[in-house]
């Protein structure tokens, strides 16, 4: 008779590997059907296609009450000849959620333009900065100026963020700065 493994009593039995087997399609079953039942679709075939909302959206979500509320295209805040007159030559601006970034692929000089959602700036007004990031300044217009050439402002409730790129050595972007962000907020 061979000894137990050291740590195991004579007695342990591992588990049948054939139990284990049976097990794994039974698990799986069970996950895809409680998967299946959380997708939100009609079991129903015969039921007519969901219809999209006036905003376009299929989802049962309520469309937004005003226009403001609506996302943003961060992209269409600048014009191509307002951010060329900044980096000259640019491939157009890359949309993210809620931003746009417009760089020079020569020079590496940017202008991104980031729009908060709605709340984001309660009160209307900027939340308390960050002192990780280094102490602000404040700017005209309720504008202010934080690290990395950019520059925080508000527009209705929404916290929004602008960042002008073409010298990292000084502050000379701030002019900048400030004629865009009177530019963003005109147009939000």
């Amino acid at each position: 008779m061979t000894e137990p493994p050291a740590g195991r009593s004579p007695e342990h039995r591992p588990e049948p590997r054939s139990s284990r087997r049976r097990a794994l399609p039974v698990v799986t079953l069970a996950l895809g059907l409680l998967l299946a039942g959380c997708s939100g679709s009609s079991s129903d075939p015969d039921a007519p296609p969901a219809e999209p909302d006036p905003a376009g959206s299929t989802s049962g979500a309520a469309a937004p009450a005003d226009a403001k509320e609506a996302a943003v295209d961060a992209c269409a805040l600048l014009t191509d000849a307002e951010v060329t007159a900044v980096l000259g030559r640019h491939e157009g601006g890359r949309p993210g959620e809620g931003s746009c970034v417009w760089e020079n692929p020569e020079t590496y000089h940017s202008v991104t333009v980031e729009i908060g959602e709605p709340g984001t700036a309660a009160n209307g007004r900027l939340p308390t900065a960050d002192p990780a990031f280094g102490e602000p300044e404040p700017g005209p217009d309720g504008i202010r100026f934080v690290q990395g050439n950019g520059a925080e402002f508000v527009v209705a409730d929404r916290y929004c963020h602008l960042v002008v790129v073409t010298s990292v050595t000084d502050d000379r972007d701030r002019s900048t700065l400030i004629r865009l962000v009177g530019v963003v907020r005109d147009r939000l």
